[in-house]
C-alpha cells in the first residue's frame, strides 16, 4: 500500500512528588506506587507515512495489537481501541500525514499497521508492520495472513479486492477463521488451490455472475456475524430454518390433500 514509518519515539513520563510526606506517609506511598504503574510507564508513539493520492480518499486507520497473533485488537490508547480512525480533515497536513497514539504501556510488545479508506468505506490492504518492544518478531502479511491479499475467487467474481463484498469476506476471514487452527488450515488450503480457479473465473463473465450469486449466502452470513454477533446470527438461522421446515411441511400436506 504505502510505507508506514516511525517518525519518532518519545517516552512520556510523569513525576509525582508528595506534598505531605510527613503528614500522610501512607497516602504518599500508595499514590506513588499507583502512579509509577499507571503513568510513569506510558509512551507516545508517533508515526508518519506517505500520503495517498486517490481523489476519493477519506482518511486512514491505524491498527495495533500486543503479541504476534492474527487480530489487531489492541486496547489502551487514549485515542481509543484498535482501529483508530483518522479522517483526512483531522490531519494538520494531509500531504504529510502524521499521527500520535498516547498512553500505551511500555511493558509489552506492540505491533502497528495502517490502512487507507475512501469515501465509500473501501479499505486498502495493511501497510508494512511496525513493532515496538523487546520481543519483536517478524510478521509477514502474506497470502495466508490477516489483512494481506487473498479472497482470490471473490476478487475475480467482483472485479476488485476493494469491492465492498470482498472487503466483507476478508474481515470475516480475519475475525472468524484466522484466530483458530481449523480456520487457518482451511485458509492455507484455499490459498493453495484457488488462484488457478480464480484466474479461470476472471476470464468468463457468465462464470463471474454465477459465482457472485453462489457467494451470496456466505456474504449474508458474514454480514450477520460481523454486525450482529454469533448468538443473534445462530438464532436467526434457527428461526429461518424452522420457518422453511414448516413451509415445506405445509406444502407437503396440501399436496397430499389435493391428491386425495
Amino acid at each position: 500500500m504505502f510505507p508506514f514509518t516511525h517518525r519518532f519515539f518519545k517516552p512520556f513520563k510523569s513525576h509525582f512528588s508528595s506534598l505531605f510526606p510527613f503528614v500522610f506517609p501512607v497516602l504518599f506511598v500508595t499514590l506513588s506506587t499507583f502512579l509509577s504503574i499507571n503513568i510513569a510507564h506510558c509512551f507516545d508513539r508517533s508515526f508518519a507515512w506517505d500520503a495517498n493520492t486517490e481523489p476519493d480518499l477519506a482518511g486512514y486507520r491505524i491498527y495495533y495489537k500486543t503479541g504476534a497473533g492474527a487480530l489487531y485488537d489492541g486496547t489502551g490508547a487514549v485515542e481509543g481501541n484498535s482501529p483508530i480512525q483518522i479522517p483526512l480533515a483531522s490531519l494538520n497536513d494531509p500531504e504529510n500525514p502524521e499521527y500520535t497514539l498516547h498512553g500505551l504501556s511500555d511493558a509489552g510488545t506492540f505491533y502497528f499497521v495502517a490502512t487507507a479508506y475512501d469515501i465509500y468505506n473501501n479499505e486498502s490492504n495493511y501497510s508494512n508492520v511496525l513493532c515496538f518492544g523487546s520481543t519483536c518478531v517478524a510478521i509477514v502479511q502474506g497470502a495466508g495472513e490477516s489483512g494481506g491479499g487473498g479472497c482470490f475467487i471473490a476478487t475475480a467474481a467482483f472485479g476488485s479486492k476493494f469491492e465492498k463484498h470482498v472487503q466483507l469476506l476478508r474481515r470475516f476471514r480475519d475475525l472468524y477463521l484466522m484466530p483458530h487452527n481449523i480456520g487457518r488450515a482451511f485458509v492455507r488450503v484455499y490459498y493453495r488451490y484457488s488462484p488457478p480457479i480464480a484466474n479461470f473465473i476472471a476470464g468468463h463473465d457468465t462464470l463471474r455472475m454465477m459465482v457472485r450469486w453462489g457467494l451470496s449466502p456466505l456474504i449474508g452470513l458474514s454480514w450477520m456475524l460481523l454486525h450482529l454477533g454469533v448468538v443473534p446470527t445462530l438464532l436467526l438461522i434457527v428461526l429461518m430454518g424452522s420457518a422453511v421446515c414448516k413451509s415445506y411441511e405445509k406444502i407437503k400436506r396440501c399436496r397430499t390433500t389435493a391428491r386425495e
